[in-house]
């Protein structure tokens, strides 16, 4: 009976823009964990339509040696995983049908110099390995069709630097081994019509001796003697296919001691199954291994390589020449390497998965390309008000294969009641309602963005919305706090009775950041319309100001009261005039004169104060 699927933990963080990343990837997202996951393969083996996995695994004593097999659901999950015991040290796997009755599998043992093939139960089981002797330290074990029958088997024997090859008999049994010699510590194997004359060649890398050995068949599953090309610095793993579009299979490979990918093109036509100089690409700290196909749907072959010492894998866009875009980097876990291409999610597009060696798991990037829209750009807004919800402008997105799911992040706020809510939302189709809940979108869909600004003058908060492989985010900016505060006054009043009590209109404050103290002479204040006073009090941003002061006794007279807020920061004046003698008694010019003296002296005396007031 089938187990039930279980799902795992799926992380959500994104690539960042479509912009930077050509080929977007989700991280990485673990499948299973296991100890010393050196190889992975993929194909149906219950034959259900969905990729399934398999894996070796051994225990660091290597008392335990197994694969370890997982059907898929079709939708990137997988059923518990079932073992089956190997030789010592499993270090490579790999499928195919060898009997007609399945995709079968075998594995490469390196500590006791054997190979074990698992047959299909057609069911996606497997019956107990049947095991053959290989060359010393079998470490690289590749399933091919070598003599126009059923799939054979080559190791790559890094102990006495030999190819072993396997032909099958057949019915899924394997005769025994034919060595063939290689360069110095071969340790990967692919296989392709490299001279296009309708069978399958070998070509091997030698770490040691920094080579690539390619042999020709001769049609019958027999090889002839190696021709061997530079490669880069202790080549690790090697793939080919044709990347050229020439028809003809180059060769990839990864060098774990320079960092480096190095392509082989064909000479194709010319001379087929000769390859030009090396073409040589960065590539992360140690490349481990090395896939080929197309993770755009663009109908050319690009490249995906391991890199053991950087946590990441490389991603080659190929320019359909065969030339690759400079790399970009998905962020894998913890030392991964071995490295496959299957679309396990059945979305058409290619996802990418790796054994992590140094966080004993599985993983799987997952391929956004269909989930990912065109670039989009929310404008930036500046010298907003604080505290304000402010709206972008409205994008449409195109470019959308698949619906997929939005998200949007900004800044959690505490509320009083001890509920925090988000500082972005966002809203489809031109909705009013914003909400920061993940939700699903499609092609055409339109989106604004709402975000709540900072508190505090001159700073910027951001809201990040993420679409697939895509982010895009919209920055407001509040206004920034001025230096020398805005300039507040009081209508001056003429005219007025003697002895009368005269009030001005009401000003707000607001340029305060806290509460500010509030001094005045020759009258009084009132703020908030609370009682008037001429004690020394506090006021804060937003609250109104009025003063109020008794006209002069005389006529002809001014008068004028002085507030200052925060210990002089900004003072302000309220001037009183009182109206002409009504008599034209040129005598109140004298009295005037002595009230404008007194005024002026109280007026230094205040501001004395204010400078020997504390900040």
């Amino acid at each position: 009976m089938r187990a039930a699927f279980t799902r795992t933990l799926i992380s959500l963080s994104l690539l960042s823009s479509q912009a930077v990343w050509a080929i977007p990837f989700q991280t990485q997202i673990v499948i299973d964990s296991t100890d010393n996951p050196l190889s992975i393969t993929s194909a149906d083996f219950n034959n259900d339509g969905n990729a399934d996995l398999a894996l070796t695994s051994y225990s660091n004593d290597k008392t335990n040696n197994e694969i370890k097999v997982l059907l898929g659901a079709g939708d990137a999950t997988f059923g518990t995983a079932i073992s089956y015991t190997t030789g010592t040290a499993p270090s490579s796997i790999t499928s195919g049908d060898f009997n007609g009755g399945g995709i079968d599998l075998a594995v490469a043992n390196s500590d006791d110099n054997t190979i074990s093939v698992f047959i299909n139960n057609t069911d996606g089981s497997f019956a107990n390995r049947i095991d053959y002797t290989t060359g010393t330290t079998p470490v690289y074990i590749l399933a091919a069709e070598l003599n126009d029958s059923n799939i054979d088997l080559i190791t790559a024997n890094s102990g006495n630097n030999t190819l072993s090859v396997f032909i099958n008999n057949n019915d899924g049994s394997f005769a025994s081994k034919t060595d063939y010699s290689t360069g110095q510590t071969p340790n990967a194997i692919t296989a392709s019509d490299f001279d296009s004359d309708g069978d399958i060649d070998l070509a091997v890398t030698n770490a040691t001796d920094n080579t690539v050995s390619v042999f020709l068949n001769n049609g019958e599953g027999l090889f002839a003697s190696k021709v061997d090309y530079t490669t880069g610095s202790t080549p690790s793993a090697i793939a080919s296919q044709d990347i050229s579009g020439d028809s003809y299979p180059d060769l990839v490979i990864s060098n774990s001691s320079d960092s480096t990918l190095s392509v082989f093109l064909n000479q194709g036509a010319s001379n087929p199954g000769i390859f030009y100089a090396k073409i040589d690409y960065s590539a992360g700290t140690t490349p481990a291994f090395v896939s080929i196909s197309d993770l755009d749907n663009d109908s050319d072959l690009d490249i995906a390589v391991s890199n053991s010492a950087t946590d990441t894998i490389s991603i080659f866009s190929n320019n359909s020449d065969g030339s690759l875009s400079p790399k970009t980097d998905a962020i894998s876990i913890k030392a991964p390497n071995a490295i496959i291409a299957q679309d396990i999610d059945n979305d058409t597009y290619i996802d990418l998965i790796t054994t992590n060696l140094e966080s004993h798991n599985f993983s799987y990037l997952k391929n956004l390309t269909a989930q990912t829209p065109d670039s989009i750009t929310f404008t930036a807004q500046t010298d907003v008000a604080r505290s304000s919800k402010i709206t972008s402008n409205q994008v449409t997105l195109s470019g959308l294969l698949n619906s997929t799911t939005l998200n949007i992040s900004g800044k959690e706020i505490s509320n009083p009641d001890n509920t925090t809510t988000q500082s972005a939302e966002y809203s489809i189709d031109g909705g009013n309602t914003f909400t920061s809940e993940p939700s699903t979108v499609s092609n055409g869909a339109t989106i604004r963005v709402r975000l709540l600004s900072s508190d505090l003058y001159n700073k910027t908060e951001t809201a990040t919305i993420t679409i697939g492989g895509l982010s895009a985010e919209f920055n407001v900016t509040t206004i920034a706090e001025n230096e020398t505060p805005a300039e507040f006054s009081f209508t001056a009043v003429a005219g007025v009775e003697p002895g009368t009590i005269i009030t001005t209109e009401s000003i707000t404050i607001n340029w305060l950041d806290t509460t500010a103290s509030i001094l005045i002479a020759g009258g009084e204040y009132s703020i908030n319309d609370a009682d008037f006073t001429s004690a020394s009090g506090s006021i804060n941003n937003n609250d109104t100001l009025r003063l109020r002061l008794t006209s002069p006794d005389s006529y002809g007279a001014r008068k004028e009261a002085l507030v200052s807020i925060n210990s002089g920061e900004k003072t302000a004046t309220f001037v009183v005039f009182t109206k002409d003698n009504p008599s034209n008694d040129s005598g109140g010019g004298s009295s005037s004169l002595s009230i404008w003296l007194s005024l002026l002296m109280i007026g230094a005396l205040l501001r004395r104060r204010l400078s020997r007031s504390p900040a």
